[in-house]
């Protein structure tokens, strides 16, 4: 918060003005302050605090969103849903393991994944990449770029560990009003993927698998 007085320079301020002017510089402050707190706030309550993604919520929100710009923009718009090979298994009773994977697997896609994207911890181990006005293909050429950047991760407690991803792509259909079946059918995908092993990408446009 700030304030700020201005007067020509051949007038001086009296006791009872430099009074005001620091009683309204400090409410300024003060909401200021406040204003800034409950961004905090509200920013937390959108984050995951594992992997400093959108949480489940807050990605729900941003989709709605994405899918009313899509169809009064008419333009296309795909989501990976993305899981971590074997994550459960590889970190089974080590909770701090499966976040510190996480985090570094996170960091990674971070780097790679295209400008104007959202990320997304989707539930316990999945992610989500929304992708506004790309196609499937372009999504998969996506997914793709990805796993491999998940081959080159290392966990500083277990650098011997190899990760891979398997990812489901799907895109939003026309007449669609909503993401429920946009991802059911991602589900779907990634459910095929995990079937066919490490770094495996299936996506579906319409129907099921």
């Amino acid at each position: 918060g700030a304030l700020i007085i201005e007067r020509n320079s051949d007038r001086n301020y009296s006791e009872l003005e430099m009074d005001l002017g620091a009683e309204f510089a400090a409410l300024a402050t003060t909401a200021g302050d406040e204003a800034a707190e409950a961004m905090l706030e509200r920013h937390a309550k959108e984050m995951d605090l594992d992997t400093g993604l959108y949480n489940r919520e807050k990605f729900d929100d941003i989709l709605k969103r994405n899918i009313e710009a899509s169809i009064l923009q008419q333009k296309q718009l795909a989501v990976l849903r993305i899981s971590i090979d074997n994550l459960a298994e590889n970190a089974s009773g080590k909770a701090a393991l499966k976040t510190e994977i996480l985090q570094s697997l996170v960091a990674a896609m971070n780097d790679e994944v295209d400008y104007g994207v959202t990320m997304a911890r989707f539930d316990e181990e999945d992610i989500v990449v929304l992708m506004p006005d790309r196609n499937i293909g372009q999504a998969r050429e996506q997914a793709q770029r990805l796993c491999n950047v998940a081959s080159r991760v290392k966990a500083a407690s277990v650098p011997a560990m190899k990760f891979t991803l398997s990812v489901g792509v799907s895109h939003l259909q026309p007449g669609e009003r909503n993401g429920k079946m946009m991802l059911e059918r991602t589900a779907s995908a990634l459910s095929k993927a995990r079937q066919y092993g490490g770094n495996q990408i299936q996506a579906i446009s319409s129907g099921t698998l």
